[in-house]
């Protein structure tokens, strides 16, 4: 994104508008996390994965905030549901990779 912060005030005007927009509250978690602000990537993540509990990308990137917090099986568990939800995606390619990069895991 050539200018995130201008992306970033059009993600905050559509949730203005529809609050729990799933796409653009993805889209804001991904800037979070980018940002380092974990928690609220994952608040922003749980929202989205209320409503598309087998949205892959989304599952990836709240196993990539729950290890990096430490939460190795609860990374674990989120990086199989994107496996079992698409496995032929990137998305589901990204977490059998890690899966087996946090094989040796527990919390």
């Amino acid at each position: 994104m050539k200018q995130p912060q201008a992306a970033r005030q059009a993600i905050v005007q559509a949730l203005a508008l529809l609050p729990n927009y799933a796409p653009a509250l993805q889209l804001l978690a991904e800037m979070e996390y980018q940002d380092g602000n974990l928690p609220d990537a994952f608040s922003h993540l749980q929202v989205v994965l209320a409503q598309q509990p087998s949205n892959a990308d989304a599952l990836v990137l709240a196993g990539r905030i729950a290890a990096q917090q430490g939460q190795v099986g609860e990374a674990r568990d989120f990086w199989k549901r994107s496996v079992d939800a698409a496995p032929y995606s990137a998305a589901g390619k990204a977490a059998q990779h890690l899966l087996m990069q946090y094989s040796g895991g527990g919390q």
